[in-house]
């Protein structure tokens, strides 16, 4: 995706906010000590040299021409997707390092609940769901900064990140404004959603409620929206457009 489109849509204070919390995804030293990406000669090496291949081919990492900078540990999560589906592993980079020295300097700025705390909308008459494919992934982060968020596999071959890492601890919350200034929260966006239609999201996850005049509409402008940002939603067919209560 285009983050500077994207902060071109944002609210004056939410564009500042993440300017700041991509800063610190770009030039963490400016935030923690040098000390903190030290060279790891013997970090853990136990994610696969098959999996790092399987990522790199998918172009969300690549081969490092350096060690390893600081304490991270590169681990994959599986995730069932339901009935019928045999699920797929999902890949984590956990920068431990940073996120330790970032304890007491960055504090999330952004209220996320308990996913309950969102039902509230299922009253609404209509609703429109969206969900970005590959979620934190679509972020790119600039060659320069990529040997912050590196890896050492089974073999001893050293990999970086060419995406977002989903284990760094500002990722959910620059990630979840995204989300906000594309589906027009009012607050985040300078330009919100219409009177009548209320925006929610979680982290990659965006719904939209209200009657099913507006919400239509406000689907298509949302949807023009993540095309000018470079923005891909997944499937039609694993999420629901629009659906009427």
């Amino acid at each position: 995706l285009d983050l500077d489109v994207v902060m071109s849509m944002a609210a004056p204070a939410v564009k500042k906010r993440m300017k700041y919390l991509w800063d610190i995804v770009c030039n963490p030293t400016r935030y923690v000590p040098e000390t903190v990406f030290e060279v790891q000669h013997g970090g853990p090496r136990t994610y696969s040299k098959a999996h790092s291949e399987a990522i790199a081919a998918a172009g969300i990492a690549g081969r490092a021409d350096g060690p390893v900078l600081g304490r991270t540990v590169a681990f994959n999560v599986f995730e069932e997707r339901g009935e019928g589906d045999a699920g797929r592993l999902r890949f984590i980079l956990g920068t431990l390092g940073l996120n330790a020295a970032l304890d007491g300097v960055y504090k999330p700025d952004v209220p996320l609940q308990h996913v309950s705390g969102y039902l509230h909308n299922v009253c609404a008459t209509c609703a429109s769901t969206r969900a970005l494919a590959c979620s934190f992934y679509q972020v790119l982060i600039p060659k320069e900064s990529r040997k912050y968020y590196r890896w050492m596999d089974d073999s001893g071959s050293v990999w970086e990140l060419h995406r977002l890492p989903m284990g760094l601890c500002v990722s959910p919350e620059l990630l979840h404004l995204i989300t906000l200034v594309i589906g027009g929260a009012d607050g985040c966006s300078a330009s919100p959603a219409p009177r009548g239609v209320t925006v929610e999201a979680y982290i990659d996850n965006l719904r939209l409620g209200g009657d099913r005049g507006p919400v239509i509409q406000w689907t298509a402008e949302v949807d023009r929206r993540a095309k000018a940002a470079r923005i891909t939603w997944k499937p039609a067919d694993s999420r629901t457009a629009v659906v009427e209560y």
